[in-house]
């Protein structure tokens, strides 16, 4: 079924139909030699208010981390919000990247923020 969302910002929602999706929007991680990277936790952090998004646990699959997903949607809608996401290994910060995400009527989305961060 197809989504009748739109971008507008104040747009109202009731009636709206979307697809029955849950959304996710991934980071991968992975070093300087283009190998995949396992870190052992992430962090996904709401910049203005310093909330943590709680995301679906998940194995992370080829080096792919979750940012965001629709479990966040609710406090999303027709919203845009900038997110600090950390990945850790051994208690320390391995990869940090600043993103900024949304959400129309249905879905998460990420705005702006690189689609891979590089362990240096």
């Amino acid at each position: 079924m197809a989504s009748t969302c739109s971008k507008s910002p104040v747009e109202d929602c009731s009636g709206h139909v979307c697809t029955m999706i849950f959304a996710m929007q991934q980071v991968h991680v992975q070093d300087s030699m283009g190998q995949l990277v396992t870190l052992d936790s992430t962090r996904t952090i709401v910049t203005a208010t310093g909330q943590e998004i709680s995301t679906t646990p998940m194995v992370p699959r080829y080096g792919n981390y979750i940012l965001v997903d629709d479990g966040y949607h609710n406090q999303l809608v027709n919203k845009t919000e900038q997110v600090e996401f950390s990945g850790y290994q051994n208690g320390q910060v391995l990869v940090h990247g600043t993103y900024t995400i949304s959400g129309d009527c249905c879905h998460v989305s990420k705005v702006s923020g690189p689609d891979t961060l590089i362990v240096k």
